[in-house]
Formats: C-alpha cells, structure tokens, sequence
C-alpha cells in the first residue's frame, strides 16, 4: 500500500509539473499575440515627424514663398521640400490604425474616438486660425494692406472649424497650410467608419476596405481631399495591419502591388518611393532615438500650425536686406530657429493640455 501511495504521489506531482509548464507556455503565447501598448509609440516616428516639417519650411520659405535663389540647383533643393507632406501622410497611415487596433476598435467606438482627435488637434488649431484672422485685420486697420480681399468672410472663417473650405468654392483657406488638415480630419473619418472591416474575421469584409482604400483615387484628380491620397495612406495602414498579423504576407505583397500601381499612375513613382523608404525606416529602426529629432517631433503640430504666419512675416520684412543665396539660406535657418522657440511654448501651454484632455476620454469596449 505504501509503493501505491508514493506511486499516486509521484504521479499528482508529474501532473502538476505538467499543468504548470502548459500555463506558462499558454501565458507566454497570449502575451506573445497581444499587441503590447509599448508599441502605440514607435520612436523615430518622431524624427520623421521632425524631419517634415523641417523640409515643408524649406519648401514654403525657399520655393513657394518670398525668397527666391539664384542658383537653380539650390532652388530645386528647397522645391523637394514639398514631399514633407507625403512623409507627415505616411506617418498618419501608421499611427492612427495602430491606435485603432491597441483599442481594439469596435464602430460603436465611433463617437468616442472621434471626440480624442478633436480634444486632441482641434484647440491648437482654433488658437492659430484666432491669430491669423486677427493678424490679417490688423494689418488692415493699421494701414499695412489696403486689400479687401485679403480679409476672410464670416462664412469662411466658420467653415475653416469643420475643415470645410474644399467644398465650398466660395472660400479660400485663411493659412493655406490649413488644406493638409482637412485631408487628415477626412481621413479619421474615413478609418472609424470603415476600419472594423479590416479588423473584422471575414475576409470579403478586409477586401471590402483594401479595395476602397486602393481604388478611391481614381475616383478623383484633385488633390485637396483624402480621396487623392488614400491609396498613400494605405502603405502605412496595410503595413500595420500585416505587422499585426492581420494580413498574411501574401496578401499585403498583393496589397503593396495594388497600391504601387495606383499612386504611381495618379500621384508619381517619386511619390511612392518616398513612401516605401520611410516603411522600411520605420520597420529597421523603429526604437531609434535622435535627441533633436524627438524633440522637434513632439512640437511638429505647433510648428506646423505656426510656421507659415511667423516665417512669412519675418522674411518679408527682411527680403530686401538678403543680397546673396548664402545670406538668404541663413535667413531661412535662423527664421526655422525662431519658430522653433515660439512652438515650444506653444506646445506647452496650448497643445500639451489638448493631448493631456483627449487621454482622459476612456474607449469604451
């Protein structure tokens, strides 16, 4: 009786082993399929973030804006500028679905998320379009511009606060940088209304959403709607969506095919390999850490938001002292330095509570 009772004790004992080793190896696969919520900030995102609004100033202060070169290599330098858009596009088309998916986004959702993205970019937004109204009358009342038509409308003013001025052909925006905006509030719209399809277990439904996103420019020629851009959008929402493992491999090649064609044949092969370059950034250094690329990223919003009104005014007031290209690039560096230092205390006390505010409306499951 004794052997049968230490053979039964024996045996309990493997048997606990054994239920122990299958909970730790159960417990290490959930952790290991869970999206972990470290990930929501992939680190060179801010860099990259820094890095476009440093070459968008190039573009509106060297190219499209008051200073012109003399050398026409300089000059296209500062023209190339302009693909800071697709890099701040590109940088949307990642992080908005990788929130999606960390709140493991459901369409009744819908209302609380879209509330976090206005708390969160619509008050800095109000603040500058504040400004700039007030500044173009100012410099009406004072005497600087006899020009009426440099004043906004009441109509136009309310619909810069819904990001409506494209479908009006009766307003014009107050700060033309304004028009990248409403491109991105359109596409929250877009990703909380039809998102969950790609989300969704039913693979007509994920096709349903791959071939919208794909197919919407071709829909429309102009630029200043999402419908243009969604398929560049897309390079960064499929690449999550297969970082998740939501889409096989096979699937997201087909995927990266698809949307290639479409943004080579409506916006450019430039275009498209700007976008495949920054996936691959993101995905060989996503913890990389560059101390002046963190920063100018965490303050990218205000500086963008702020950059056009400040670095116009300060370079039309001093053009006529720029004799040489030389003077003039270092106009424009120390004219992005100021800006700098104006959008840090911008961020501070204006966008910072924002972000702090939209945290604390909870996503309900």
């Amino acid at each position: 009786s004794r052997r049968c009772i230490h053979k039964n004790e024996r045996i309990d004992r493997s048997l606990k082993i054994q239920a122990y080793f299958l909970y730790y190896m159960s417990s290490i696969q959930k952790e290991n399929n869970k999206p972990k919520k470290s990930s929501q900030h992939i680190a060179i995102i801010y860099s990259l973030r820094g890095l476009s609004i440093i070459l968008i100033s190039f573009y509106h202060f060297g190219y499209n804006g008051i200073i012109q070169f003399d050398n026409e290599l300089l000059s296209n330098i500062f023209r190339f500028g302009r693909k800071g858009i697709h890099i701040f596009f590109l940088i949307s088309g990642i992080v908005i679905p990788l929130s999606l998916i960390s709140y493991e986004y459901k369409i009744h959702q819908f209302w609380n998320y879209l509330l976090k993205r206005i708390i969160r970019i619509e008050p800095p937004y109000l603040v500058v379009l504040t400004l700039s109204v007030l500044y173009l009358y100012g410099q009406y009342l004072l005497g600087f511009t006899n020009d009426l038509n440099v004043l906004p409308s009441t109509k136009e003013i309310a619909l810069h606060i819904g990001y409506l001025v494209p479908f009006s052909n009766e307003a014009e925006w107050i700060v033309p940088v304004f028009w990248t905006l409403s491109i991105e509030f359109q596409y929250y719209l877009f990703l909380a209304i039809l998102f969950p399809l790609a989300l969704s277990n039913t693979k007509i439904l994920n096709w349903v959403f791959n071939l919208t996103v794909i197919m919407l420019p071709l829909t429309y020629s102009g630029t200043d709607l999402f419908l243009h851009w969604s398929a560049f959008f897309g390079l960064g929402i499929f690449y999550i969506l297969y970082s998740f493992k939501k889409y096989s491999l096979i699937e997201s090649c087909i995927l990266l095919v698809l949307s290639a064609y479409v943004i080579c044949t409506e916006q450019s092969v430039l275009d498209f390999f700007i976008g495949i370059i920054i996936l691959l950034i993101v995905h060989f250094y996503p913890n990389l850490k560059l101390r002046l690329g963190m920063f100018l990223g965490k303050i990218s919003y205000s500086y963008y938001l702020l950059h056009t009104i400040i670095g116009v005014t300060i370079l039309e007031n001093i053009y006529h002292l720029l004799s040489s290209d030389v003077i003039r690039i270092i106009a424009i560096i120390l004219t992005i330095t100021f800006i700098v230092f104006v959008s840090t205390f911008f961020w501070k006390y204006i966008e910072r509570p924002s972000e702090l505010q939209s945290k604390k409306v909870k996503m309900k499951q």
